[in-house]
């Protein structure tokens, strides 16, 4: 399986979060930059989870 498409779209809304947290823009941006941080920190954390147990390469 090719998982390269589920890492762009969560580096897409990293890059999102990120910059909604820092600007102060939209409904994100009452979060800190370390909530944010935490939150993709976990976000990639589990992706890799996922792709590891699943591949079946």
């Amino acid at each position: 399986m090719g998982y390269e498409h589920y890492y762009l779209g969560l580096s897409m809304a990293a890059t999102l979060l990120f910059g909604c947290t820092l600007l102060n823009v939209g409904p994100l941006a009452a979060l800190s930059p370390a909530t944010s941080t935490g939150v993709v920190i976990v976000a990639f954390t589990a992706l890799t989870i996922v792709h590891s147990l699943f591949d079946s390469s």
